[in-house]
């Protein structure tokens, strides 16, 4: 049976579908390769725990500016995906430099 998270994951998919209809701004079909680059990205990591946490990271981090760009405007959908970020992976200051590079991103943009 699906999890709770799954369904937040179909209805956030949704969200962004609805706000960027496909083969109008081409914006939802940018964050659906930034999904497949991400998913791709986590098969082909190492197998090596220390190294698997720290590629995972730098791993994630890309995938977070990449999203941040792309929906520089929309701080909801932003905020909402950072829900799916998996945290456990990070320690807390991993995850405030995750925060910082976001945050640096965006006033780049």
């Amino acid at each position: 049976m699906p999890t709770a998270e799954f369904y937040h994951a179909i209805r956030y998919l949704d969200k962004v579908k609805t706000r960027y209809p496909p083969d109008q701004s081409g914006i939802y079909e940018q964050f659906l390769e930034i999904m497949r680059v991400y998913k791709n990205g986590r098969d082909s990591l190492p197998e090596d725990p220390g190294r698997y946490q720290r590629d995972e990271q730098r791993v994630m981090e890309d995938v977070c500016a990449r999203v941040q760009a792309l929906f520089k405007d929309e701080e909801d959908l932003i905020r909402e995906f950072e829900r799916f970020v998996p945290q456990s992976s990070m320690s807390g200051s991993e995850s405030s430099r995750v925060e910082d590079r976001i945050t640096e991103w965006k006033a780049r943009l």
